[in-house]
C-alpha cells in the first residue's frame, strides 16, 4: 500500500495503532479494486474479479474462515467487513465495473461522478470506520473529489487533465474551509486531501519532502 499510494499512506501514519491497521486494510483494498481494469484482457474477467471480493467480504461477515489472502485477512482482523460498512462496499464494487466497460472520459463532469463513486467513495468508508459522523461526509467527498480530479485525472483522463486541474482547484476552494472544521480524529481519512494544491502547481513529478511538511502542518492546524 506505501509503494501504491504514498499520499494515502502516509495520512493513515496520523492514526491511533489500531484505527491505523484498519486503514492500511481498506487501502490495500483500494489499490486491488483500482488495479482490475488494467491487469484483465476483457470486461467479464474484471467482473469475475470483483465477484470475488464480494464473495470474500460476505463469507467473513457470514463468519467463515477469511480466504487465504493478505488483504482479505487484514480486512477480516480490522472490521472492515462489518455490516454498517456493507452498502458502501457494494456500491464501490459497483462503481468499480464501470471502467471495464467505458472508454474515454467524455466531460470533466462525467469524470468527476465516476471519481465520486470510486476514490471518494473509499475515503468517505474510511472516516466513517474512524467515526465520522453523517453530517461531516459532504465535505470528506467534496475535497476528495478535489483532491481525485487534480491528481488522478492525469492517469485516468489524460484528455480531461487541463480542465480537470481547474475544476480541481475551484472545488477545493469552496471545500477546504468545511474540511478545517473536521474532528482530527478523522483526519487520517482525508488528510492527503491537502496536497490537491500541489498537484495542481507540481503535476505527478515528486516532491516527497513538500509533501511530508503539507500533511504535518495539515494535521497540526487543519487542512
Amino acid at each position: 500500500m506505501r509503494a501504491g499510494d504514498e499520499d494515502r499512506w502516509l495520512a493513515s501514519q496520523y492514526a491511533g495503532e489500531s484505527n491505523r491497521r484498519g486503514l492500511i486494510a481498506l487501502r490495500a483494498f483500494q489499490l486491488e479494486v483500482a488495479r482490475i481494469p488494467q491487469s484483465v484482457s476483457e470486461p467479464p474477467l474484471g467482473e469475475i474479479r470483483l465477484q470475488w471480493w464480494r464473495d470474500a467480504f460476505a463469507e467473513i461477515r457470514s463468519g467463515d474462515t477469511p480466504r487465504a489472502h493478505p488483504v482479505i485477512e487484514e480486512i477480516a482482523a480490522t472490521g472492515i467487513a462489518d455490516e454498517r460498512f456493507e452498502k458502501s462496499i457494494s456500491a464501490i464494487l459497483d462503481a468499480g465495473a464501470q471502467p471495464l466497460y467505458r472508454g474515454k472520459f467524455q466531460s470533466v463532469d462525467e469524470l468527476a461522478k465516476w471519481l465520486a463513486d470510486m476514490p471518494a467513495a473509499f475515503d468517505v468508508l474510511a472516516v466513517l470506520y474512524l467515526g465520522a459522523e453523517d453530517c461531516h461526509i459532504d465535505a470528506v467527498r467534496k475535497g476528495s473529489i478535489a483532491y481525485a480530479l487534480a491528481r488522478d485525472s492525469m492517469i485516468t483522463a489524460p484528455n480531461l487533465s487541463e480542465a480537470a486541474q481547474k475544476k480541481a482547484l475551484d472545488a477545493w476552494s469552496k471545500a477546504k474551509a468545511r474540511i478545517k472544521k473536521l474532528p482530527a480524529e478523522i483526519a487520517p481519512g482525508y488528510l492527503h486531501t491537502a496536497l490537491t494544491p500541489k498537484y495542481v502547481a507540481k503535476g505527478l513529478h515528486p516532491f516527497p519532502i513538500q509533501k511530508r511538511l503539507t500533511l504535518l502542518r495539515a494535521m497540526a492546524l487543519g487542512v
